[in-house]
């Protein structure tokens, strides 16, 4: 949804060696991680660039707090965003 947004032609693969599997915890934190970068996109549609800017950074903390680990990839990923905006926002982060 997102790839074809950005006029991309999207194929759908697992991730390949993946350690979590269904119904670990690690898996649901993942499943929790995309559904939140679907809300972003849509909501982003909906009400704008800055909106989901700002959706993103509420949900950025929420993850912060059930995956600790996260927190330091969101710092970077915030950091490169406000630094420029001419370039890829995750610098391949995410």
């Amino acid at each position: 949804m997102i790839a074809k947004q950005l006029g991309w032609s999207p194929t759908v693969k697992g991730a390949r060696n993946c350690p979590y599997c269904f119904p670990q915890k690690e898996w649901w934190g993942g499943l929790a991680h995309e559904a939140g970068g679907l809300v972003v996109a849509e909501l982003t549609g909906l009400f704008g660039k800055k909106a989901g800017e700002k959706i993103r950074g509420w949900l950025y903390n929420v993850e912060a707090i059930i995956r600790p680990r996260f927190k330091t990839r969101h710092g970077l990923i915030r950091k490169n965003s406000s630094d420029s905006a001419n370039t890829s926002r995750d610098n391949g982060i995410e």
